[in-house]
């Protein structure tokens, strides 16, 4: 017993010693750290014309600061727009008028070159993005400005109707790319209002930036009206715009996405014999549809449970420009850049089970609903569904 309280009392001692001396080593570790700064910013540096302990004290140094980020931050301004105006000989200096745009060549700390070979001092040079259109009166750009401050909406609420409302005035008319305009601005407003980030279980993690349903919905033996369709004029002009592209097309439901990323899925939920009317709008590159084709030439990987299967394919570009296939075969959707909406009407099978009510009420938001559901689907191949927890829910088999 003694012995071993004799070790025992050795151990502890070492540890007690070694535990002091990393307490010491610490110490003195931070203890240098800590001279080396308090000795950088008594050191004068370039990059603040002093010691940057002595800034705040200085009031000709913060002056010369200023000026440098100033500077940098114009530079970095040209850099980026790629042009810029020089100004003109304006009748009151209070109102500076610029002429056409100018490519960048250069810059230096005072003067900013372009491509023709021209000089403007840097203060007055004017960052504008390339292919700029041609200036207009300081008098036209107030009266342009006005109108604008006029139309502008007080919420999202007020952007939504009048965005709505532009589109309705639109949705029929000649003007395409009008058109197109307006519901890119009516979904950018829209979706500030949407409460929920979308069913990201039945479409998976990752797969957009926004998502919303509007018209019917399934989940289990329920089925209702989606309360994005609460703005109802929104919900309208969109089908409006839907059926303009899509004539003599039925659907009862809306996918809404932004910035979607879906790899190979099939819609098992949809109802067999009802195609889907997909079309996506933005400024973006990329973002195709491959859409499952016996006859195609192109090919997919399907990664199942039991090994992997080959499918042959067609890629379909569908920006602008509507398409519709059979979205209960596999589809995916081609990597993009840049800022995507995507629009898929569909029919869910929560269709069989829909009221009255709720058809009147779909009717009211402009839906073209089916008039029968016992057309078959030549290309449906599936076994029946025993389950299905939600309308147009994705799902790989």
């Amino acid at each position: 017993g003694a012995s071993y309280s004799s070790r025992r009392s050795e151990r502890q001692q070492l540890a007690a010693a070694s535990t002091t001396g990393l307490v010491i080593k610490n110490t003195a570790t931070t203890g240098r750290a800590r001279d080396d700064h308090v000795a950088y910013n008594a050191r004068p540096h370039e990059a603040v014309h002093a010691a940057p302990e002595h800034v705040e004290t200085q009031p000709a140094t913060q002056f010369r600061v200023l000026q440098d980020n100033t500077e940098k931050f114009q530079h970095n301004k040209l850099q980026q727009a790629g042009a810029f105006r020089a100004p003109t000989n304006a009748n009151r200096s209070f109102q500076p008028s610029y002429g056409p745009a100018k490519e960048l060549a250069g810059f230096d700390s005072m003067t900013v070159r372009a491509t023709d070979g021209s000089e403007t001092l840097l203060k007055h040079a004017l960052p504008v993005p390339r292919r700029s259109g041609e200036p207009r009166p300081a008098h036209a750009r107030a009266r342009a400005a006005a109108a604008g401050l006029q139309r502008r909406p007080s919420s999202p609420f007020g952007a939504c109707r009048q965005a709505g409302a532009a589109l309705g005035i639109t949705a029929c008319g000649n003007g395409i790319a009008e058109q197109l305009e307006h519901v890119v601005q009516l979904l950018d407003y829209w979706s500030l209002l949407w409460k929920h980030r979308g069913r990201s279980r039945a479409i998976g993690p990752g797969a957009y930036e926004k998502y919303c349903t509007l018209g019917l919905f399934g989940h289990g033996g329920i089925t209702g009206i989606s309360k994005a369709c609460g703005q109802r004029e929104a919900c309208a002009a969109i089908n409006a715009f839907l059926k303009d592209r899509f004539p003599n097309r039925t659907w009862t439901s809306i996918a809404v996405l932004y910035n979607p990323k879906i790899g190979l899925h099939r819609d098992v939920c949809n109802l067999a014999g009802h195609l889907n009317h997909a079309i996506t709008l933005g400024t973006f590159t990329g973002g195709k549809v491959w859409i499952e084709d016996d006859e195609g030439t192109s090919s997919a990987t399907l990664i199942q449970k039991n090994g992997t299967r080959s499918l042959c394919g067609t890629w379909k570009d569908v920006h602008n420009e509507g398409l519709s296939f059979d979205a209960r075969r596999y589809h995916q959707i081609e990597p993009h850049e840049g800022r995507m909406w995507a629009l898929a009407a569909y029919t869910p099978q929560a269709f069989l089970r829909m009221t009255n009510e709720q058809a009147s009420d779909l009717l009211s938001l402009n839906f073209p609903l089916p008039a029968n559901t016992t057309q078959a689907n030549p290309h449906d191949a599936h076994p029946p569904l025993r389950r299905c927890s939600s309308a147009g829910r994705l799902m790989a088999h």
